[in-house]
């Protein structure tokens, strides 16, 4: 899906801080840590906060993407190691872009240039980043695909595409939480457990994907979730799937084990088989109007409603804003 096309380089990082104009540049102050205008790990950001004190002008949102870690604050010339200079440009929907320009006869000449978005969630997006932290937030609070394009005035096909990201976002995230091989469940716990299947589309990553089912589960009365992807469907494996990620004497609810329910019970397992697939499973995660059989189909949105889940009492959109820093890392070196 978002394939990233890594400049080559090293992502170093450089604040935004102070900007002053010059004849020939405008030169980003590198000595300046930016001031955060909220505390985004305490309490909730409001709506309200989010356009008056991150999006109230085009250098405070670049600075706050800045300090949550969702653009660089440095960037390095592959030519010459020396950090890049961030400047004014007519060019550029941001209005900034990283350069360094050597014209000295005792150094190698040279002009590179560089986009502010190089290896972000913004890359390769034609959205402003104002209007993508927009989109953000409200698909973080829980608003429908629909009600998002009628706020900011887009497409449907722009909406449906950053819909899709947020969810294979929220994907990235669950499988790495999983990748713990971490138990859930136990005797007397419950734990809810359904199936889909790996999005026709590339990974998050760009590479391709085979058709694999997928796995995930939530226990009641807690915040513990896994998901996990399968490549065989035989009885065998999906039983070592169980034994793997549930605890033994924990009561498992879904329609996906009925055809070996003895072999569950003489495991330690019982089982109740339930004919809803989403009402019953995830009842505190808001609904999108989708025909049960495309959830079906897609295991994003499985990812999505677990993510929720996991997440529920705590600020998903900044949650999600962390979480989405971590898997682009844009300050990696390339």
């Amino acid at each position: 899906m978002c394939a990233l096309k890594c400049d080559k380089g090293v992502q170093a990082g450089c604040p935004l801080g102070m900007i002053r104009e010059s004849s020939t540049q405008v030169e980003v102050c590198s000595s300046t840590e930016p001031q955060s205008s909220t505390e985004e790990t305490d309490g909730f950001m409001s709506y309200d906060i989010l356009l008056t004190e991150v999006l109230w002008n085009k250098e405070s949102a670049l600075q706050w993407c800045q300090t949550v870690g969702l653009i660089a604050r440095e960037e390095t010339c592959y030519i010459c190691g020396d950090l890049m200079k961030l400047i004014k440009t007519t060019d550029r929907l941001d209005g900034v872009k990283w350069q360094c320009r050597v014209r000295g006869l005792d150094r190698y000449r040279h002009r590179i240039i560089k986009s502010i978005r190089s290896n972000s969630w913004f890359e390769n997006s034609n959205l402003s980043i104002e209007e993508i932290i927009k989109f953000t937030f409200l698909w973080s609070v829980g608003l429908r695909q629909n009600q998002i394009r009628k706020q900011l005035n887009l497409s449907d096909h722009t909406a449906n595409a950053w819909d899709r990201l947020c969810r294979e976002a929220c994907e990235v995230v669950m499988m790495s939480v999983s990748s713990e091989d971490k138990q859930i469940g136990g005797v007397g716990k419950v734990v809810h457990v359904e199936e889909s299947k790996v999005s026709k589309r590339a990974n998050y990553r760009g590479s391709s994907s085979e058709c694999h089912l997928v796995y995930g589960g939530r226990e009641e009365d807690s915040r513990n979730t896994f998901l996990v992807t399968v490549e065989n469907h035989d009885v065998e494996t999906l039983l070592q799937v169980i034994k793997q990620w549930i605890a033994p004497g924990t009561t498992i609810v879904s329609d996906c084990f009925h055809a070996f329910s003895d072999e569950l019970i003489e495991l330690g397992y019982s089982l109740h088989e339930t004919s809803s697939y989403y009402s019953e499973l995830f009842e505190e995660v808001p609904e999108q109007p989708l025909r049960p059989t495309a959830r079906k189909q897609d295991s994003s949105y499985l990812a999505e409603t677990l993510y929720r889940y996991a997440h529920h009492g705590d600020d998903i959109f900044q949650s999600l804003m962390k979480d989405i820093a971590n898997i682009f890392n844009p300050s990696r070196v390339v």
